[in-house]
């Protein structure tokens, strides 16, 4: 099993993909969990990258963010007829309304000193 988080920045409304190599000729394939409140899967598709028999490829899903905030997306690689899954992905999305800039780190006041440096 391997665990590797991602962070992705989005905005309300606005289309995002994840995209992983896959080969389903050996039976894994990526099955995404998330909150459905936050996120709707607009779809799922698979592309081999060569035409070769048992060749891999790519596996995008693509969301549309719903609101704002912050969510997880896992992603397991697994045989669907067993429990256990070959590996694991995490992807933290932040989420900005369609005007606002809530993903983004607030900026230094003039002088380039961080609010809680500032000298009094």
């Amino acid at each position: 099993m391997h665990l590797d988080e991602q962070r992705i920045e989005a905005r309300v409304g606005e289309r995002f993909h994840i995209i992983l190599s896959s080969n389903p000729t050996t039976g894994y394939r990526w099955e995404a969990s998330y909150d459905d409140g936050m996120l709707d899967l607009q779809g799922e598709e698979y592309e081999r990258s060569s035409d070769r028999i048992g060749a891999g490829g790519y596996q995008t899903f693509t969301f549309v963010p719903l609101s704002s905030g912050e969510t997880l997306v896992r992603l397991r690689y697994r045989r669907p007829w067993l429990r256990e899954f070959h590996e694991e992905r995490e992807f933290r999305i932040c989420v900005a309304g369609p005007i606002d800039d809530a993903c983004d780190e607030p900026e230094p006041p003039m002088g380039g000193v961080p609010p809680s440096r500032e000298l009094l």
